[in-house]
């Protein structure tokens, strides 16, 4: 099932396929404000994080109730030493352009949201580095012992290291000077959805990701 939902301007909709027993529907959805843009480490705001949590994935992720953390990209996690936190993650994950995640993916995205032009930067406090061990282990090293680090990373999203390569987009967006980047009206996640088309104050568009 969908989760919460949102979108975009006041005369503008989202349309979200979604897929039910009998047929694929639409869901349309408006609002008074857009999202800001579709890069994940440009901006901190509701609106723009609620939407890109339904394309990008974090490692871990937080349960119905809020309350407990649980596994999303990665499998497990430990202290395996009290600055460094090894990562277990998913097989078999595709992005949506069709290319597996790997541990790259996840010390990419660390190092882009420590970048200058990142408005993630309160969810990478405490992080020196990340690592990746082989495709499925990455290591998160820390300036200290950091018991808060599992609950920052439930808003870190993993974006694709190859993609961000390709289309120039390997530092964030700089929201505030107006730049205009690849990442600012496209995306490659993971996630439930994926972003098909984005009209900025007009109309943005999500379908079901098939896998």
């Amino acid at each position: 099932m969908i989760r919460t939902l949102v979108a975009i301007a006041a005369t503008a909709s989202l349309a979200l396929c979604v897929r039910t027993s009998t047929e694929a529907k639409t869901f349309r959805w408006s609002s008074q404000c857009d999202i800001l843009t579709m890069d994940r480490h440009a901006q901190n705001e509701g609106l723009n994080n609620s939407f890109s949590e339904q394309i990008y994935e974090p490692l871990v992720t937080r349960g119905k109730k809020m309350s407990k953390i649980e596994p999303s990209l990665a499998l497990s996690w430990q202290a395996v030493e009290p600055t460094r936190w090894r990562f277990n993650l998913r097989p078999g994950v595709k992005l949506h352009d069709g290319a597996p995640f790997t541990a790259g993916d996840v010390v990419f995205t660390i190092q882009r949201a420590l970048a200058p032009t990142s408005n993630l930067k309160i969810y990478t406090q405490g992080i020196v580095e990340a690592r990746k061990i082989d495709d499925l282990t990455v290591d998160i090293a820390t300036t200290g012992p950091t018991p808060v680090l599992i609950p920052q990373l439930t808003e870190l999203r993993i974006m694709s290291e190859a993609w961000s390569e390709k289309h120039n987009v390997t530092k964030p967006q700089n929201h505030i000077e107006k730049e205009e980047t690849y990442a600012a009206r496209n995306a490659n996640g993971t996630g439930p959805y994926v972003l098909k088309t984005r009209e900025p104050d007009i109309k943005t568009v999500l379908v079901e990701n098939p896998n």
